[in-house]
């Protein structure tokens, strides 16, 4: 399916992926709903959900290409101004974040 057909989907209400797993047996009443609450909050329609996940070496080429040090401080100035750039709750909804972060 091509991007513009995907676009024109409705939205779709989000059933929790527990059901997988013998349908959430092992769960609790109150961890079930906190699951299917996450879930309901990721697949907000008109949000995304971003990959703050990346090692050194694949961030240190992006960095490279603008002259910008591959060090540990500015890998985490560079995943803070994208927390905190302005409206980006408005696009966002989760982020995937990796051992360092």
């Amino acid at each position: 399916m091509n991007r513009v057909a995907a676009s024109r989907r409705p939205a779709v209400k989000v059933v929790a992926a527990y059901h997988a797993c013998h349908n959430g047996a092992h769960l609790t009443k109150e961890r079930k709903a906190e699951l299917e609450a996450v879930c309901e909050h990721i697949a907000q329609p008109g949000k995304g959900i971003t990959a703050c996940d990346e090692g050194p070496g694949t961030i240190g080429d992006r960095f490279a290409k603008y002259g910008i040090e591959n060090s540990e401080e500015n890998r985490r100035a560079y995943r803070q101004m994208l927390f905190e750039a302005k409206g980006g709750n408005n696009y966002l909804c989760a982020v995937i974040l990796g051992p360092e972060t």
